[in-house]
């Protein structure tokens, strides 16, 4: 425990997203989850997040890259993690979007190891 701040967290698959809200909220982290970009954009509006969890293949028009690229016009440096089903193992780095990508499926422990390694690296 010890972690502290908001985390937004927009994943559609609800095993996938009860397990990482979890960890995080066990690891001291407040957690917003939302199954959509556009309730995630509405509560951005009034909360201010430490980090963005998104998948990239998100319902709706916004998909995980389009509502990072949004929350950043906001907030600059808003350290962004990335999952999906299709990533290449290989790349744990989005050079051009300044993101982490955390492939699925994920344990736990690597989610709480990509989560720390974006807040300890600015943007």
């Amino acid at each position: 425990m010890g972690q502290s701040g908001n985390i937004l967290l927009v994943e559609d698959e609800e095993i996938v997203a009860l397990m990482a809200e979890t960890a995080l909220k066990k690891e001291g982290y407040r957690v917003f989850a939302f199954t959509n970009a556009r309730d995630a954009l509405a509560i951005s509006e009034s909360e201010e997040f430490v980090l963005l969890i998104a998948d990239v293949n998100l319902p709706g028009s916004i998909d995980g890259v389009a509502l990072a690229k949004m929350l950043r016009r906001k907030s600059p440096h808003l350290p962004v993690v990335l999952t999906s089903g299709s990533f290449d193992e290989s790349r744990s780095f989005d050079e051009a979007l300044q993101a982490f990508l955390l492939p699925k499926p994920f344990r736990k422990s690597r989610l709480l190891e990509v989560v720390r390694c974006s807040l300890s690296v600015p943007v």
